[in-house]
């Protein structure tokens, strides 16, 4: 009796489609923990600025006016941060957050975007749109419907 070891065909295509599985489950789960790192990131980012905002409040009894552009003031010339991280987006605001204001701010609405609409910050942040002529600072809706921006005001 002459019997062949080894595997099948059928049993080769059936490991080969286990592997297969496998490796795209772990790259899946791969993307998914750097998105969540990138997002966990950008709020750390969003905290640092707004903790530097509060101390050029403490010192200046106002914030910052204007845009993200003009928060390099929070560099120079007393140093509040080392630098401001990409993608913050930034608006002062008139002591009721209603509209943009040029001098002697009261208040700020302070914006960045995630990546995941998972992510459990976006459903207990302002979602706040503030500015003239309809303009916003909301860095949100540019994936559809679903807003992506963590904002905060002051």
């Amino acid at each position: 009796m002459n019997k062949k070891s080894g595997f099948t065909l059928i049993e080769m295509i059936v490991i080969l489609a286990i592997l297969a599985f496998l490796t795209v489950g772990v790259l899946w789960l791969y993307e998914n923990s750097q998105q969540q790192m990138r997002d966990l990131n950008r709020i750390e980012n969003l905290q640092t600025v707004k903790t530097a905002l509060a101390n050029y409040f403490a010192d200046n009894n106002h914030y910052p006016s204007g845009t993200e552009s003009d928060l390099k003031i929070l560099i120079s010339p007393k140093k509040y941060i080392d630098t401001i991280p990409s993608g913050i987006k930034y608006q002062s605001a008139n002591k009721n957050n209603s509209r943009a204001c040029s001098s002697n701010c009261l208040s700020y609405h302070l914006g960045i975007q995630l990546e995941r609409m998972d992510n459990e910050v976006l459903f207990t942040d302002d979602d706040v749109n503030i500015g003239f002529g309809g303009s916003t600072i909301d860095c949100g809706s540019i994936y559809g419907t679903f807003d992506y921006c963590y904002d905060i005001r002051s």
